[in-house]
């Protein structure tokens, strides 16, 4: 909690958290989110949209397989996808805050993996340059 006693951090690891999700939108001052291995796929991630003070966001472990609605969230410095099934990571061009990413165990096709690998400057790098 800040200082004002609202929520900024929340973690829902292993919950399964589809009927509670709704109930995040209000939490506007969120910069801190934990969903991991909530069975997560993309039709559930709508409430996310709402939340674009994030600094923190741990998706790792869900079924996701775009996230592409991150492209807007400019504050995120940290990423955790590892274990899901993103192939694109194109969304990652504009998030110029973002120094540590998690991608491990997804079919990572664009960019090539072996950039991928190389984080998340390797990755807007090659964005800019290849689109």
């Amino acid at each position: 909690m800040d200082k004002e006693n609202r929520v900024t951090g929340l973690r829902l690891q292993g919950c399964r958290v589809k009927t509670v999700l709704p109930l995040l939108v209000p939490l506007e001052h969120l910069v801190k989110l934990n969903v991991w291995r909530c069975q997560l796929v993309d039709d559930d991630i709508f409430f996310l949209r709402m939340l674009k003070r994030l600094t923190f966001l741990d998706l790792a472990f869900n079924r996701l397989s775009d996230a592409s609605f991150l492209k807007d969230f400019k504050e995120l410095t940290y990423l955790n996808l590892i274990g899901n099934k993103i192939s694109d990571l194109g969304f990652i061009e504009n998030l110029d805050k973002l120094t540590r990413l998690n991608i491990i165990f997804n079919p990572i096709e664009h960019p090539p993996q072996k950039i991928a690998d190389q984080g998340p400057d390797a990755i807007r790098n090659y964005l800019k340059q290849h689109g």
